[in-house]
């Protein structure tokens, strides 16, 4: 698997986190994709940014629909942080709810699964 980079969507089962995922794939359903630059996360994911044949960043796109955030402490990407400020301030996807809740804070607040 192989995570967007510098970006975090809604987990499925949050607001927008199936739109998320639908528009996604709609993005890279049978087409081909550039990945570009390949390697592993400070949590020890791969990731990369995922370019359609006209140079869009899949990343960039989700952001500008309000259907991914700007990950935390993310640095050098100020293009990205204002792609998010707009979508934000137009209510767009998850800016749309009233208090929309960013999916690294929801995972720490759901009880740990017991096998």
């Amino acid at each position: 698997m192989v995570y967007l980079r510098n970006v975090d969507c809604p987990e499925l089962k949050q607001s927008y986190g199936k739109q998320a995922k639908h528009a996604t794939a709609a993005y890279i359903a049978n087409r081909e994709v550039i990945v570009r630059d390949l390697k592993r996360d400070r949590q020890g994911r791969m990731t990369a940014d995922i370019l359609l044949p006209d140079g869009r960043q899949i990343a960039h796109e989700l952001v500008k629909e309000g259907l991914a955030w700007v990950q935390p402490g993310e640095v050098g990407n100020q293009s990205l942080k204002d792609m998010e400020e707009l979508a934000r301030a137009a209510g767009k996807g998850l800016w749309s709810e009233p208090n929309p809740i960013a999916p690294w804070k929801w995972i720490s607040t759901k009880p740990a699964r017991h096998n």
